[in-house]
């Protein structure tokens, strides 16, 4: 064996195990950044809490695949679409900070079978035109939960932010228990 083929053996060898270590960092840091979390991904017993919706007061929709194409790209995304309505059973109105009561743009949650962790997940709203919304007793509001079809198989849950009177000082965390896209439709 000349002395060639001994650094080229080296260097591959160096270059094979660099790899590895690469990799292994990658896989590493990566289930710690899952884990820990990032700016998108919580754990909601650790925020603030909510008051849960009774699940009587949640009316499911039937669910819809929908395909949506993107403006800039022109790609074609598929969509699982359902709509949730929350009902008001108690004798008091409150008021939901959103754009109007059959736009309501809350924070949807999502995390797969067998996960404990929550994932928040954008609702494609950027805010413009939101303000006060009143729900009268005995009324609902409406809130159109869309999630990309990889991940249209785990469960989801709502959290929107309830008023006692249209002021911010009297906001109130409202949260659905878990749902899934797969629950059948209730009428």
């Amino acid at each position: 064996m000349t002395v060639a083929d001994k650094i080229s053996r080296y260097l591959n060898i160096t270059i094979v195990c660099g790899l590895l270590v690469i990799g292994i960092s990658y896989l590493i840091c990566r289930s710690f950044y899952t884990e820990i979390g990032s700016n998108n991904i919580i754990r909601l017993e650790r925020d603030a809490p909510a008051v849960p919706v009774a699940a009587e007061n949640i009316i499911l929709g039937e669910a819809k695949e929908v395909e949506v194409t993107n403006t800039n790209s022109g790609k074609i995304h598929k969509l699982m679409y359902r709509e949730v309505k929350i009902k008001n059973t108690t004798n008091k109105s409150f008021w939901i900070y959103a754009h109007g009561l059959q736009n309501v743009h809350p924070r949807i949650y999502t995390r797969a079978p067998r996960s404990k962790i929550w994932e928040e997940q954008a609702t494609g709203y950027c805010g413009t035109g939101i303000d006060f919304s009143e729900v009268k007793p005995e009324s609902s509001i409406s809130v159109r939960v869309r999630l990309p079809m990889r991940i249209a198989h785990r469960y989801f849950c709502i959290e929107y932010r309830q008023y006692s009177q249209p002021v911010h000082e009297s906001m109130t965390r409202v949260r659905t228990q878990e749902l899934s896209m797969a629950m059948p439709a209730t009428k």
